[in-house]
């Protein structure tokens, strides 16, 4: 007889990554922030606690929360410490920007030529007279 061998989940793909996946570091923060005030909130509902011990337990909490989101998420593929920071970028709307633009540059080919127009027929007279004369 033959055995059979049962794979179990950790056994189908040892590479498999398990982490949350995400775009965005400044939106991870946002959501830690968040959920860090419902946290600052759980301890309040004991008030045989003193209040050092709650502050102790307050800080742990959030660091071991902090901690543990750091470490299982991915941001764009890179562990949490590795990702860059761009807090100070703005997500660029591309269709917003080429919009402004093309609105720009109507504007600009309806003014120039009058803006021009003098200096064009300056231009043309001057080389006339070079020609000319």
């Amino acid at each position: 007889m033959e055995s059979v061998q049962t794979r179990t989940s950790q056994d189908k793909d040892p590479d498999q990554e398990y982490r949350v996946r995400l775009t965005s570091k400044g939106k991870a923060t946002e959501l830690m922030n968040s959920c860090s005030e419902v946290l600052r909130s759980a301890l309040d509902g004991q008030p045989e606690l003193p209040e050092e011990t709650r502050r102790v337990l307050l800080e742990e909490l959030l660091a071991n929360f902090e901690a543990a989101v750091r470490l299982n998420v991915l941001v764009g593929g890179q562990r949490w410490d590795e990702a860059p920071d761009l807090e100070g970028e703005e997500v660029v709307d591309l269709e917003g920007l080429l919009d402004d633009t093309i609105l720009e540059t109507t504007g600009k080919r309806y003014s120039y030529p009058k803006r021009i127009l003098s200096h064009v027929v300056h231009a043309l007279k001057a080389e006339r007279k070079i020609l000319v004369g």
